[in-house]
């Protein structure tokens, strides 16, 4: 018969084993992987991480740069030690893809970094963009994404207010004038009376 001696999360043995020279379990994982051994021939070893990537602007300007921000968190109770890929869309030309060896990632903490690239000024479409993490504690996790690419919007809503409303003969009159930007872009404007 084959018994399971593993060790669940909500194990009552979990930090609870008193300090010895054994730097391994049964299944060759690092004793201790807490703060304490844990109790019996398995050390509880859950290594775990949630991947996360966004796109700056969403959607993407054409003819602008863009800044793919991507992340990882250590969810797991051991670092993580993990090779991390991501890959720009190919409409984008220039460095497409960032490898990252080697990154230690401690518990409940957080990697980021950033890849940038400028989207053609002739391009409008989606932009598909991946991320691939895999670990030596043995998980992966590869996350896909699509940000749009539109063409700039330039716009302004202009509206004005007189004061009086009723304009009188030989009587001053104050125009107040608003230009409010509604679209996708900054906007250098340069208003003349």
């Amino acid at each position: 018969a084959k018994f399971n001696f593993g060790l669940t999360s909500q194990s009552p043995a979990i930090n609870v084993a008193l300090a010895t020279d054994v730097s391994a379990d049964f299944e060759k994982q690092p004793r201790p992987t807490d703060s304490g051994p844990d109790v019996g021939a398995d050390e509880f070893f859950a290594p775990d991480m949630a991947l996360a990537a966004q796109v700056t602007p969403d959607p993407a300007l054409a003819g602008s740069e863009a800044s793919f921000t991507f992340q990882v968190v250590n969810l797991g109770n051991v670092p993580l030690n993990a090779a991390i890929t991501g890959t720009l869309p190919a409409v984008l030309g220039g460095t497409l893809t960032r490898n990252w060896a080697g990154v230690a990632i401690a518990v409940g903490d957080t990697w980021l970094d950033v890849m940038t690239a400028t989207v053609p000024a002739n391009y409008a479409g989606p932009l598909e963009y991946a991320f691939f993490v895999g670990t030596v504690e043995g998980i992966s996790a590869a996350l896909t994404q699509t940000v749009q690419a539109v063409f700039p919007d330039a716009a302004v809503l202009i509206s004005q207010q007189r004061q009086p409303q009723q304009v009188i003969l030989n009587q001053p009159v104050q125009y107040n004038i608003s230009v409010r930007n509604v679209g996708n872009r900054a906007l250098s404007l340069t208003i003349t009376d």
